[in-house]
């Protein structure tokens, strides 16, 4: 298998390509059709990456690489979603700064599942 097949599988569920299930997000900023096409394949082709970057860093307990990647992944989500529906990702830079990791793993968890429901919203609101 692929490895963008094996992060996707491990992160989402699914083996099928990320941006395959894109093509754009409705109502959240006001811009043409297209442009929010490619925004979106940008943001959801970097998920794999992002999210396997935080899985790393909660396994190494390192808090500094996850405040730095969870906020990364928020200010890139927030484009698609409102950033009170990214609260994991809040809680998960919050840990890292403090290097206090103690749960992360099943915020990880809880976020994993909320990314593959966004995606599933995603693919949805395809027009």
């Amino acid at each position: 298998m692929h490895n963008l097949q094996m992060d996707n599988h491990l992160v989402f569920g699914t083996t099928e390509p990320a941006w395959r299930l894109v093509d754009v997000y409705d109502g959240c900023i006001d811009a043409a059709p297209s442009l929010l096409q490619e925004i979106a394949r940008i943001v959801v082709g970097d998920l794999p990456f992002k999210m396997r970057s935080i899985h790393v860093a909660i396994a190494q307990k390192d808090g500094a690489a996850l405040k730095t990647t969870a906020r990364s992944l928020r200010g890139a989500l927030s484009i698609l979603v409102k950033t009170q529906d990214l609260d994991e990702l809040h809680q998960l830079e919050l840990m890292g700064s403090e290097n206090d990791l103690d749960g992360a793993q099943t915020l990880f968890e809880e976020l994993r599942l909320k990314i593959g429901c966004l995606l599933q919203g995603l693919r949805q609101s395809t027009v």
